[in-house]
């Protein structure tokens, strides 16, 4: 589901945090939405609640991506439970974190639904095959030496300071660094 503010779509969860009520444990009760006549209608609460009804345990077992804005990447997971008191699902991700959630206020991605082969009951799952990992985040930098770009990961980037002083042969990928200014210049 997404917010209109103004003509702006914004997915719900980046609603929830830019309105400062992410760590309001009960902005969704205050909350109202409005109905087709403009009248305030049900609670945040209530809407999400009857949502997650809809979905309720058809889902539990699929699996499914979940965008982290912050992280700006889809991370793994299988839908493992369903609360019908809340409209909240258990999401186990593929690294093993589980996080409790209302699968309306994500943005999110549908995998298949569980298959079961004819005389087995269970699921198709561990013959599967699994979505791509997400890219690591990547950033440009500039070798002192032959002015040549290379691509490098965020993370390593982050270890260094803004006026280290960088040459090919300090390239993190081992095949990099050995090939040093004498491979060709990066390119997307």
């Amino acid at each position: 589901e997404r917010c209109i503010v103004d003509d702006l779509k914004i997915p719900a969860t980046e609603f929830e945090r830019l309105s400062g009520k992410g760590t309001a444990k009960k902005w969704r009760q205050s909350v109202r939405a409005l109905d087709a006549d403009f009248k305030f209608g049900d609670s945040v609460s209530k809407l999400l609640k009857s949502i997650g009804e809809v979905l309720g345990t058809k889902c539990v077992k699929r699996e499914i991506e979940v965008f982290w804005p912050g992280d700006e990447c889809f991370y793994y997971g299988t839908v493992e439970g369903f609360r019908p008191e809340s409209g909240e699902h258990e999401v186990v991700y593929d690294d093993g974190n589980k996080e409790i959630l209302q699968v309306a206020m994500q943005t999110v991605r549908w995998g298949a639904a569980p298959i079961v082969r004819k005389g087995s009951s269970a699921p198709r799952s561990q013959n599967a095959k699994s979505p791509p990992k997400p890219k690591p985040k990547t950033s440009w930098i500039q070798c002192d030496s032959c002015q040549k770009w290379r691509i490098v990961p965020q993370t390593y980037m982050d270890t260094l300071s803004d006026d280290a002083q960088w040459k090919c042969a300090m390239n993190p990928d081992s095949e990099k660094s050995q090939a040093g200014c004498d491979l060709k210049e990066d390119v997307e």
